[in-house]
């Protein structure tokens, strides 16, 4: 990675924003940016679509069937371990919008 690269990173894709943050910072990063390796950035990008397409605005705020949640939560876990691979395994963090009953609670 960069040398300005984050030192923790957040996977926290969202409509209107990137899938990955500086922990610390709040920072936006591209998964170019960090040369991250191509099949990687691709995994990311299709998270990233995934999360938007199956986004719900309620007035609670943004949300998840719970269902769609649980799947894309298994691929958020496993790019989490494929980018610690990269980083420091712990550094690593993820986040998706919350599941539609628990947004409204």
């Amino acid at each position: 990675p960069p040398a300005d690269a984050p030192r923790r990173l957040l996977l926290a894709p969202r409509k209107g924003g990137v899938a990955l943050w500086g922990a610390d910072d709040g920072a936006p990063w591209e998964p170019e940016e960090l040369g991250l390796p191509g099949d990687l950035v691709d995994r990311i990008r299709c998270l990233e679509m995934d999360v938007i397409e199956a986004t719900q605005d309620t007035p609670a705020g943004p949300c998840l069937d719970p269902l769609q949640r649980a799947r894309l939560a298994g691929e958020a876990e496993a790019i989490a371990q494929a980018l610690g691979a990269i980083y420091d395994f712990e550094t690593v963090e993820w986040r998706l919008p919350p599941a539609r009953g628990l947004a409204q609670g």
